[in-house]
């Protein structure tokens, strides 16, 4: 079991090293640029330039997390891999990348703030989630909210995956459009704003703590869809 986790944590490494290292190629070249644009902007009144690193983050571990079904499953399964052993090599990555990725994630934060307020480039502004909290410069909430967020994005996306490799795209839009309803609804009704907005005027930990918890639930139940699937999906691939 332990040697065919190593295997496998090693083949989901190594796929995933060419577009990790375009991301944070491509993250770094918008950094570059936007503190160009605000030095363009000094002197401009209200000339401000705002960007949020962590956001992007969040978006590729949402998209990996749903390539990595297509990418990985069919393959580990035909090469004698067990379900029960995929499970738990895929849960493994999430949590170490959900890590590995917070810790990047806040080295790049603190240098950019150190890369600018050297420059003195005060009209740069790097937007993280905890600044809504009471110490939001605090490494520690930092670390704690990408980690948090990033595994749940990497769960939900996980579980969407599997269900599109079961179900084939009847089940996964099928999916997505009662996900859809529901927002529509709860936007409707005013449930979602209402929610939203006392979180913005009540900020805490703990919103991001549930966050992780919901991420944890959803890598339990993805176990549900995983421990009877087929090496082919739905769709014939």
């Amino acid at each position: 079991m332990v040697r065919q986790l190593k295997v496998m944590l090693y083949f989901f490494l190594t796929d995933l090293r060419t577009s990790f290292i375009i991301f944070w190629t491509v993250l770094s070249s918008i950094v570059v640029l936007s503190i160009i644009a605000a030095v363009l902007l000094t002197g401009v009144e209200n000339g401000k330039m705002y960007l949020t690193i962590s956001f992007a983050i969040y978006i590729y571990c949402a998209i990996f997390g749903f390539i990595v079904v297509k990418e990985s499953l069919s393959f580990s399964l035909k090469m004698g891999a067990t379900r029960k052993n995929y499970f738990f090599a895929v849960g493994i990555l999430f949590l170490s990348l959900s890590i590995l990725m917070a810790i990047l994630e806040n080295i790049y934060h603190s240098l950019i703030i150190a890369i600018t307020e050297l420059l003195g480039i005060s009209n740069f502004n790097l937007i993280h989630l905890s600044a809504m909290m009471v110490n939001g410069e605090s490494v520690f909430y930092r670390f704690g909210i990408d980690v948090f967020i990033m595994f749940f994005m990497f769960t939900t996306m996980f579980l969407l995956g599997l269900i599109f490799h079961k179900y084939g795209l009847i089940g996964g839009y099928g999916v997505l459009g009662l996900v859809g309803m529901a927002i529509i609804l709860s936007v409707g009704s005013g449930l979602l704003v209402e929610l939203i907005q006392f979180m913005i005027n009540n900020p805490s930990f703990n919103y991001y703590s549930f966050t992780f918890l919901i991420g944890v639930i959803l890598y339990l139940l993805s176990w549900l869809l995983l421990h009877n699937i087929s090496a082919k999906s739905f769709s014939g691939s």
